[in-house]
């Protein structure tokens, strides 16, 4: 089930209502739902949570308010993400498959095929909104419902060129390759490739700027602003106490804030150019994580929240003796009890998660890595006209020779020529029929598949397209690096955020409530002893009422919990301004920013028995 099934509500309930602009993006990214059904399901959301608010207000207060603000939240979100960042990703995606488009089209140019033949034999190798226009254009020629090529491209021209002029122009450009001389022909293609590229790197430089720019105003928001907050929230729920209430704390740290986060986030991310991006998704071995994984890391989550809950639940802030062991290291630690069971499930199923695709994900990673040297191979022995039977064994040969016997590449390379020889199968059959499971990168399979059958026609177009992919390869490849040397500061920043400034600051609201408290009432009791002296009573001095002040344990379970959340979306961020959609580095950083979680323990741990052993019981006594 995907999470836009829930505009199924929508459908089903006359509550919505129309909007243009909406439904004109939509139609842009095909998104099977329309303005009024996104606007029905928000409504729909909001109605059920005034239901809940009223059922939920004849069992507490609190309740009912935390549930209010949740459903706005999720009324919210509900038109938000198709409209803003569902739309964006889409359109982000669908520039980058014209890209890969262009691309992969040049390559069927550079054999001396038409422009119509060319598009359709790249439908494969795009995905997305790109993919169903090339499917409709395929069909439509196959069913007879447009008489020429161009009028079955003529529908998307206004439409590409609102989304990306330099596609449409290259198209042009292709069309008139394909009828040219071959010296022009070469020339033309060259020019495309040079002009296409410098269009994605300034595409790409200005999208890593941005991020850049921009990245300051997520730890500001995200970290510094929340975070700074909350440490000034104890020293002011000590003056005002009928102001500051815990269940405000707890919709604005644990919902609002986050859920703004991810949002942001989400709208960030979707700036970053992934086209060199490791989708395991798509890979042959790719396996879905089991339900299992998830029910035992929740389960460990439910098992260790235990101690913390029960002893929230018996806070009794009636009387100072109650209410003042809150302040104790025990009840810290007990609470503390709940972030710790939280991440040692979030690190349960990142660890499971990387078990379970390591293997697939390094041999994705060897083999595009290795894809520059290995085309600079092809090309070379399909210009000597080297058959593919010779020169895949004679690859795999040299990789042996070098000590790299277990590279995925020598595997792939190996299983081929072995179909080859076993089921005296023709290459092109073999391509088409099992190149795709054999092969972990669909990136490797579709640039082996446009060379492999070029290569049964001539192998000397075979070499001149594998020489043409691999400077297309190399340009992406500089590109990427460049992104990521402009973003380095930005990943430099947001890791100083997750591993320190997060941790510290909150461990350190924590210890300042207490220490806040415990120093107004130390002062409270010295100030008695001289009262007693000059022949007071001793109890004139009320500076804080402590039966009113948000016990700290709360303030930690708050804290805590807001640190877990801005762990995950900030590794998410990093992850996706770094890398791209790769879900197996973010599970691999999740693991490495553990380091946070830990220096947020040992401060709050060690911080209170330091205050209290330390600083109240020897040095004030």
């Amino acid at each position: 089930m995907k999470i836009t099934d829930i505009y199924q509500i929508g459908q089903m309930l006359p509550l919505g209502m129309t909007i243009e602009s909406v439904d004109t993006k939509m139609q842009m990214i095909y998104f099977p739902y329309t303005s009024k059904d996104i606007v029905a399901t928000s409504v729909a959301f909001f109605l059920g949570t005034i239901f809940l608010y009223m059922v939920s207000s004849v069992i507490s207060p609190i309740l009912s308010t935390m549930v209010f603000f949740m459903g706005m939240i999720a009324t919210a979100v509900a038109y938000v993400y198709p409209v803003s960042i569902l739309y964006s990703q889409e359109i982000m995606d669908y520039q980058e498959q014209m890209f890969k488009a262009i691309l992969g089209m040049s390559n069927y140019i550079s054999m001396k095929t038409s422009l119509e033949y060319a598009l359709i034999e790249t439908t494969d190798q795009v995905r997305g909104v790109l993919q169903k226009e090339f499917i409709m254009v395929k069909h439509q020629l196959e069913r007879r419902e447009k008489s020429s090529f161009g009028d079955a491209l003529k529908q998307f021209i206004p439409k590409w060129n609102r989304i990306n002029q330099v596609f449409v122009k290259t198209m042009r450009l292709l069309e008139a390759a394909a009828i040219s001389s071959a010296d022009d022909m070469e020339t033309t293609l060259r020019e495309i490739n040079r002009t296409l590229m410098t269009s994605y790197r300034v595409q790409g430089k200005r999208s890593a700027e941005e991020l850049a720019a921009k990245a300051n105003t997520v730890i500001s928001f995200g970290v510094l602003f929340p975070v700074i907050s909350l440490m000034l929230l104890p020293l002011l729920s000590v003056f005002l106490t009928d102001l500051i209430k815990s269940w405000f704390l707890i919709f604005a740290f644990n919902v609002f804030f986050p859920v703004i986060m991810v949002l942001i986030v989400l709208d960030f991310a979707n700036k970053r150019i992934q086209i060199d991006t490791i989708r395991l998704e798509e890979s042959p071995g790719y396996q879905k994580m089991p339900v299992w994984v998830y029910i035992f890391a929740g389960a460990i989550f439910l098992a260790m929240s235990v101690p913390a809950v029960m002893h929230l639940s018996s806070i009794d802030m009636s009387n100072d003796i109650s209410a003042d062991k809150e302040y104790s290291f025990i009840a810290i630690l007990l609470v503390w009890m709940m972030p710790f069971g939280a991440m040692i499930a979030i690190n349960v199923v990142a660890y499971y998660y990387i078990y379970l695709h390591e293997e697939t994900w390094t041999a994705v990673k060897d083999i595009e890595d290795d894809l520059p040297f290995v085309l600079h191979y092809m090309s070379t022995a399909l210009a000597l006209n080297t058959s593919v039977e010779k020169m895949l064994p004679n690859i795999a040969s040299d990789y042996r020779s070098e000590g790299m016997g277990d590279h995925a590449i020598v595997k792939l390379f190996t299983e081929i020529s072995h179909r080859l020889m076993y089921t005296k199968g023709r290459i092109e059959t073999t391509i088409k029929s099992t190149l795709r499971d054999m092969c972990p990168s669909l990136k490797t399979t579709n640039i082996l598949s446009v060379i492999l059958s070029f290569a049964r026609i001539s192998e000397r177009g075979a070499a001149k397209a594998a020489r043409l992919i691999r400077d297309q390869l190399v340009s992406i490849i500089e590109l990427d690096d460049y992104i990521r040397t402009l973003l380095s500061d930005t990943l430099s920043l947001i890791n100083m955020g997750i591993t320190m400034l997060l941790p510290l600051l909150s461990a350190v609201t924590v210890l300042m409530a207490v220490m806040i408290v415990k120093s107004l009432r130390f002062l409270m009791d010295q100030l008695a002893s001289i009262e007693k002296t000059f022949g007071g009573t001793g109890t004139g001095f009320n500076l804080v009422d402590i039966t009113k002040i948000i016990p700290p344990t709360v303030l930690e379970v708050i804290v805590s919990l807001y640190f877990v959340e801005m762990y995950l979306i900030l590794t998410l961020f990093m992850t996706k301004i770094e890398i791209g959609n790769d879900k197996y580095k973010f599970a691999k950083k999740l693991l490495s920013n553990t380091t946070g979680f830990i220096i947020f323990t040992i401060i709050l741990l060690a911080g209170h028995y330091m205050m209290n052993e330390v600083f109240f019981k020897t040095m004030m006594a």
